[in-house]
């Protein structure tokens, strides 16, 4: 995963926010599967806190690249 015009932080921060939710998912499936309510309630949050940084990221990505 690289995107031109990102820096190695960058791509490296959006890559870990990815993976966070990767595994987010993965514990909401295992809770529907037992039936059991998830109550990592801090994973949510950081979870949500990432993929802004990430959505803030991709739009100043395509802001200098002219797309809108």
């Amino acid at each position: 995963m690289s995107g031109e015009g990102f820096d190695q932080r960058e791509t490296l921060g959006v890559a870990a926010a990815l993976n966070r939710c990767r595994t987010l998912v993965a514990q909401i499936e295992n809770a529907l599967a037992r039936d059991t309510p998830l109550r990592d309630t801090a994973s949510l949050a950081e979870v949500h806190a990432a993929l802004n940084h990430a959505a803030e990221l991709l739009k100043k990505e395509a802001g200098s690249a002219g797309v809108s």
